[in-house]
């Protein structure tokens, strides 16, 4: 194989955010041409990308041609159609790229992993902040120990589309979780370096017949075994749970039992469950997306601005709130869609795998159905977290 070797792609769906994201990339590298295009619904620039590359448009899936050699799927459908079309790609033992959110249900996500592994296939979903320098360069100061131990994770997500197929259940699948909240879902735990454990989560709705409004999410992630919680303990050394303690009156006494193992919480290291509050909702600064993270020695703010479609801004503070470090945005879209070209062509590794896109797509499904549970903390499945992991049991 060769390194500028032709490759053609199928657009299976071809909208607004494929010629926001993924076309600028396509139409810049002359190796690489569209072969066909599926798109019931065309819209007049796809119809002038067709025509660019003399590629069919075609209105129903099992017409899109078998191409002529090297070649990948692109999936950019709705929300709610990722999985069959992934699968029916999968049958013509494509490759395939497909857009966020890699699919609704957990089940399917596991699925189409395994089936895609099995194919030998390469396989990805386009989660655009794992190209971003200011996602990558904050990474790397977290797993440097750049700000000591993480102990608290804040986003912030404002604004949705306001109109189209997002907001239709049956094409969307869900409001601002769906389209904003998975991003956070892939990021975080591709940042922090931490497992996901359980969630709750409160959730905007009004009228069945549209798309919710988005919602509130508590995510905690498994205790890093450095946290530990050194408390001093209060004025004269004394436990609340080691004898009598005088409340409002001389006679009254405090036995509380102390925890497990008999530990007080200043008596030594104990480790600490890491905890995200995320915010993701209509409302607001439209379109507002930031993330912080807080540690003992300092603080990471990664932040969209908001005349850039894509790229974050990272800003490292020192313990102190000073800025020791800062990276503006980098605002290029399509690097998604060159990283999978280059890894069908094996020169790459994709950034994110249908498997390890399965946490983000349990995180979302879970948050769905804890607020149909009046937010009820959920656990996370460990063989969601690694859909590979049931093999090994």
């Amino acid at each position: 194989m060769t390194a500028n070797e032709p490759i053609e792609i199928l657009l299976v769906g071809c909208g607004a955010f494929a010629h926001r994201y993924h076309v600028p990339a396509i139409v810049a590298d002359d190796s690489v041409s569209v072969g066909a295009i599926f798109d019931p619904q065309a819209s007049d620039a796809t119809r002038a990308l067709a025509q660019r590359y003399a590629a069919p448009l075609v209105t129903r899936l099992e017409e899109l041609p078998a191409p002529r050699g090297l070649a990948f799927a692109l999936v950019t459908t709705p929300h709610t159609l990722h999985a069959g079309h992934v699968e029916a790609m999968l049958e013509r033992k494509l490759h395939t790229l497909v857009d966020k959110p890699f699919v609704l249900k957990a089940a399917d996500a596991r699925r189409l992993a395994a089936r895609a592994d099995a194919q030998g296939v390469v396989n990805a979903v386009a989660y655009n902040r794992r190209f971003d320098r200011g996602c990558l360069r904050a990474r790397e100061i977290l797993r440097a120990g750049g700000i000591g131990e993480v102990r608290f994770v804040q986003t912030v997500q404002l604004g949705y589309e306001r109109a189209g197929w997002f907001l239709v259940p049956e094409l969307g699948g869900g409001g601002p979780y769906t389209g904003r909240a998975s991003h956070m879902a892939d990021l975080l735990p591709w940042l922090i370096g931490r497992t996901p454990t359980r969630l709750r989560s409160r959730l905007r709705t009004s009228s069945p017949a549209r798309s919710d409004h988005g919602g509130f999410i508590e995510l905690q992630f498994e205790s890093s075994p450095r946290a530990s919680l050194r408390a001093a303990p209060p004025e004269g050394g004394r436990a609340p749970w080691d004898g009598p303690a005088a409340e409002s009156s001389p006679r009254a006494s405090l036995r509380a039992a102390p925890p497990e193992g008999g530990r007080a919480p200043w008596d030594g290291p104990a480790a600490l469950t890491l905890e995200c509050q995320m915010t993701c909702i209509e409302e607001g600064l439209h379109m507002w997306d930031e993330v912080r993270i807080f540690g003992d020695d300092g603080a990471i703010e990664l932040r969209r601005p908001l005349t850039a479609p894509i790229g974050w801004a990272m800003t490292l503070l020192s313990g102190r709130g000073q800025r020791i470090e800062e990276l503006a945005a980098d605002s290029h879209p399509g690097d998604a869609t060159r990283n999978f070209v280059a890894a069908v062509r094996g020169q790459a590794r994709v950034a994110c795998t249908f498997a390890e896109a399965t946490p983000s797509v349990a995180i979302i499904e879970l948050a769905f159905e804890s607020a149909r549970r009046d937010g009820a903390w959920l656990p996370i499945p460990q063989e969601t977290i690694d859909p590979r992991q049931e093999k090994h049991a």
